[in-house]
């Protein structure tokens, strides 16, 4: 039927790919194997008690059951039983009813045979003292044939003692023989029948093939509850038409269903008799909807199930409501895109709505999103009517919400990247690949934070896909959880076709922000720091553009028109944008012409600090923007973040109880920054040779000593006494230890005092560096503020420690500048603010949390109001150049005659400009280089900085005092060198006949 693309059509007819249907056939198959599955060990988990008795009566059958030799025997009571004639030479049955072979020696009863029973099968269960029902206080066997001369006497298969004697046995563990021949009145001896639920002299059953060993005989066991016997007699009566895809020898006495072989037998229409009420024919069933008579309305349930549970399986998010599909005004997107080849039609009943919905209708024609884009987490805000933040990998929307639902980890987590894979690449939008083949965000962080967890999930849990992006040499390997290796080149040498884990996380967020909840988001922005060059910026807006229109379904993506206005493009800067937030938020926008607000923002985040600074002013065309927000220097420590301070922190704790890692052979990585202590090389690794266990080792160290980082003092329970327990990786290379057991808890001494030590020293270098920075930045300003407001950004400008450094900086450098400044007090030029969200005027206890800024949710929100045609703040970048190009951030220099770092090329010379760095006399030199501002004062030891060896032309090579080594900056991560003169170097053509050499600075 034809589809309405400007309203939702009720369908009289479904229409399915057949590949989709037999799929979901499939699917339904396997979902029932599972609920098979969990009945069976629900029933075994009933009948536990009873398999744990000894001896079990049971109730359909005359029979009971001796857990000790896996075996039944008769009901004594009930059965007439076999009775031997003491004194005559060849075994002469006595008593026995009619149900009792006399030429087998075999006794029949309710179709199951029994034998005598064995020498230690008989002593065993007859045995006074043990439980046995029918042995009495003093050891008689229930007397059940009135001609027995002693009641506790019975034979077994062994009966001939010789020719001459009949061996028997009594209850009380003795044995004897009686004479065959002799004359006077014989007696009867009972027949020990047994019939072998595992073979002769079994030990006992596991609990699972007990039970499997009373179905297979048709027993019902008499004890259970009334409920739970209806459920096993349910089971008993149709159980052997799918025992043979039971697993009843699983580990940990869990009966498994091979739901796999099943599926592929019921595929292959190996399978299609009635089971528990489930029909099976899928040939039939498919034939049904070719002629519209299918009447199979489980089938119609479970295509109208998966259709409401499609987000679920695909991000986890709450399954639809069925108004969805039953509500005419409403209707369901993958209805609208039905299948035009190889097509069956399913007709549902009358009673039902079916409704298919264009999900052209869903786009928000004025909606925006802004994402961005972090290093531990990332946040995503949707803007319609109003900008409101989105909750990622957190889909259970009946919960109530909290503000860390909307700081998103940027983690991913490779379950089975091959099934991911293949189902990405079969759909152009909106693919049918599953939550359980890879994850994200929350659920996959928790994934390496789990108690006990294997040292193999490491490397299927991928959280530095931002450190990845920007490090422009780093190869890895992956591995997924079912152990496939996955390698992955640099991101920008990375094949368009290539996994990119970037991509599949901005296909998530895509997931979650598109959907039948939210609608359609065409319009992206996406922020980056202030020091990534313009070949990464442009790759990540590429992959976030692949996955965000994967996650459009195919009705948008043929849409040309539609796809005219989707964009993806980058926003401000992280530090821009959280500046554009605050200044609103603060109040403290210009408010006439000539005024203006000077801002300078430490973004102290999970993985790196940054800095940016900047003047708003009043636009001069009001009708062009609001307000203009001049960036014009920039900083920051790569190295320097929440995360890697507690690498730091895992790190000191390591050294300080090395004896006892030494001696448990238990490796770390060396995070960056720190040094090995001497004799430590194969326990302490730098990353080329870490391996996952120690990076694992770090991750739990840090892990246990968060709370001390973070100031909770509530969850810091395990570090109280300055100790500490946990359970480390072994390597178990160096030890006798078997690899899946290569844990070991250890106790170890924490000097928190130290710890907090090391913490203000790291952060200090940071506040150093970001007045340096502010000083570079402002010291050539025409136009001096009266005031600079300091916006703390990022989650880790929370620690207490951050404010106090800083006010303590503030009150150093005031007091210095007004010592310089021919008395004119500095007091009160530089004006700090706490984090969005931390101050008390900011406090509402009302604030929605979805609306809510906060140090990091700040940048996100910034980005809206410097978003293209928002006229609001327009951003003016002088930290790029006129292509867009990252400045080039570093100070180059050499070491000078007191040993420090000395600034030969600093930050302000430009691209492609040649200047003299050393003399030409030898064919090496070396180049030391730093980003850190605090290198402007020449004050920075060797070991502080970088350094790369470089080498000359020996032709180059000159003793004149005029001949230099000349550089230039070619990149944000490159430079070219030559060498010459300085007349040589003001000429192009005299540039272009020199031998330039190209060098990379890592």
């Amino acid at each position: 039927m034809e589809l309405s693309k400007e309203r939702p059509t009720q369908l009289t007819e479904i229409p399915v790919n057949q590949a989709d249907f037999e799929d979901l056939f499939i699917a339904d198959t396997l979902s029932w194997s599972e609920q098979v599955e969990q009945a069976v060990n629900n029933i075994l988990k009933a009948c536990q008690a009873l398999i744990d008795q000894r001896f079990v009566m049971m109730k359909n059958k005359r029979v009971w059951y001796d857990r000790d030799v896996a075996a039944l025997y008769p009901k004594l009571d009930q059965v007439a039983m076999p009775y031997c004639q003491a004194n005559r030479p060849k075994l002469q049955v006595n008593r026995a009813g009619k149900e009792f072979d006399r030429e087998e020696n075999l006794l029949h009863v309710d179709d199951i045979t029994f034998h005598l029973a064995t020498r230690r099968e008989a002593i065993k269960t007859f045995r006074k003292g043990n439980g046995n029902p029918y042995i009495d206080d003093n050891g008689a066997i229930s007397n059940y044939s009135k001609n027995a001369h002693d009641t506790g006497d019975f034979i077994a298969d062994n009966y001939y003692y010789n020719k001459f004697y009949l061996r028997y046995y009594r209850t009380n563990g003795t044995s004897d023989k009686y004479p065959l021949t002799v004359a006077d009145h014989s007696y009867d001896m009972l027949m020990i029948m047994i019939a072998w639920l595992d073979g002769k002299n079994s030990q006992g059953l596991s609990s699972a093939r007990t039970l499997h060993a009373w179905l297979q005989h048709g027993l019902i066991p008499d004890g259970l509850k009334p409920a739970d016997e209806q459920a096993y007699i349910l089971f008993l009566e149709e159980y052997q038409k799918i025992d043979a895809y039971l697993d009843w020898d699983s580990q940990d006495d869990y009966v498994s269903f091979c739901k796999d072989a099943f599926a592929q037998a019921v595929g292959k229409g190996e399978f299609s008799q009635t089971v528990f009420q489930h029909r099976f024919d899928l040939a039939g069933i498919l034939e049904g909807c070719r002629q519209g008579t299918m009447q199979d309305t489980r089938f119609l349930s479970v295509l109208r199930e998966g259709l409401l549970d499609c987000d679920y399986w695909r991000a986890n998010l709450e399954p639809y409501a069925d108004s969805v599909l039953s509500d005419i005004n409403i209707g369901h997107w993958e209805l609208f895109e039905a299948p035009k080849e190889n097509a069956i039609s399913v007709v549902p009943p009358s009673d039902q709505v079916w409704t298919a919905r264009p999900p052209q209708l869903d786009v928000v024609a004025s909606g925006t999103c802004a994402i961005d884009f972090g290093t531990k987490s990332t946040v995503v805000v949707c803007r319609n009517q109003e900008a409101r933040l989105l909750r990622v990998g957190t889909g259970d929307y009946t919960k109530a919400a909290k503000k860390e639902d909307y700081e998103n980890p940027t983690v991913i987590e490779l379950r089975d990247l091959t099934g991911f894979e293949q189902a990405y690449q079969q759909r152009s939008g909106r693919p049918f690949t599953t939550w359980e083949e890879i994850t994200v965000s929350h659920q996959a962080e928790s994934a390496l934070l789990q108690e006990d967890i294997d040292s193999s999930v490491y490397y299927a849990v991928f959280s530095e896909l931002k450190q990845w992006a920007h490090e422009k040499d780093r190869r890895l390997l992956l591995k997924d959880r079912k152990g496939v290796v996955w390698k992955l080149d640099p991101y920008l040498t990375l094949a368009d076709d290539a996994f990119d884990p970037i991509e599949i996380y901005a296909y998530y967020l895509g997931l979650y922000i598109n959907n039948m909840r939210h609608g359609i988001y065409l319009d992206y922005i996406l922020s980056f720091p202030v020091n990534y060059d313009l070949a990464v910026r442009k790759k990540l807006l590429q992959s976030f553009e692949r996955g965000l229109k994967k996650s459009l379904p195919p009705a948008i993506l043929a849409d040309e028109d539609l796809m005219k206005k989707f964009r993806v493009y980058a926003g401000a800067s992280e530090p821009a944008a959280y500046a554009a937030a605050a200044l609103k938020a603060y109040g403290l926008e210009p408010k006439e012409a000539g005024d203006m607000t000077a801002y300078g923002v430490f973004d102290f985040g999970g993985g790196t600090t940054d800095f940016d600074f900047g003047i708003e002013k009043l636009s001069a065309n009001p009708r062009r923007c609001k307000f203009e927000l001049h960036q014009f220097g920039r900083g920051g420590d790569p190295y320097l973040g929440g995360e890697n301070i507690l690498n730091h922190l895992a790190f000191e704790v390591y050294c300080a109880n090395l004896d006892t890692m030494r001696k448990e052979s238990i490796p770390i990585a060396l995070p960056h920054g720190c040094t090995a202590p001497a004799g430590t090389e194969t326990l302490i690794l730098a990353d080329r040779e870490a391996t996952q266990i120690s990076f694992m080792n770090r991750k739990s160290l840090a892990e246990a000593l968060r709370p001390l980082w973070e100031g909770k003092s509530e969850s810091a329970e395990n570090l109280k006494d300055n100790q500490l327990n946990l359970s480390l990786f072994v390597d178990t290379s160096r030890t006798e230890k078997e690899a899946n057991q290569n844990r070991k808890t250890v106790d170890l001494t924490i000097d928190t005092g130290h710890l907090k030590d090391v913490i203000r020293s790291l952060i200090s270098r940071g506040v150093t560096n970001f007045f340096q920075a502010w000083q570079e930045a402002f010291k050539n300003r025409e136009e001096m503020p009266d005031h600079i407001h300091i916006f703390l950004a990022g989650n880790s400008c929370r620690s207490p420690i951050v404010k106090e450094l800083f006010d303590e900086q503030i009150k150093a450098t005031e007091a210095d500048i007004s010592a310089h400044s021919d008395g004119k007090p500095a007091e009160g030029l530089f004006i700090l603010h706490l984090p969005l969200g931390m101050e008390e005027s900011e406090a509402d206890p009302d604030e929605e949390l979805d609306r809510k800024l906060t140090g990091k949710t700040g940048v996100a929100f910034g980005l809206l109001r410097s978003r293209k045609g928002g006229k609001d703040v327009k951003i003016i970048n002088a930290n790029v150049d006129a292509s867009g190009e990252a400045l080039f951030p570093y100070f180059l220099g050499d070491i000078d005659i007191e040993g420090h770092f000395h600034v030969r090329i600093g930050k302000q010379v430009p691209y492609q400009s040649w200047a003299a760095f050393c003399y030409a006399d030898e064919e090496d030199f070396e180049i030391y280089y730093t980003s850190e501002p605090q290198a402007i004062e020449n004050q920075m030891p060797p070991e502080a900085v970088k350094h790369v060896n470089c080498r000359i032309e020996a032709d180059d090579v000159s003793d004149a005092d005029d001949t230099m080594i000349y550089i230039r900056k070619v990149k944000p991560d490159m430079i070219e060198y030559a060498v010459g003169t300085e007349e040589d170097f003001s000429q192009e053509d005299c540039v272009k006949q020199k031998h330039i050499i190209r060098q990379t600075l890592r």
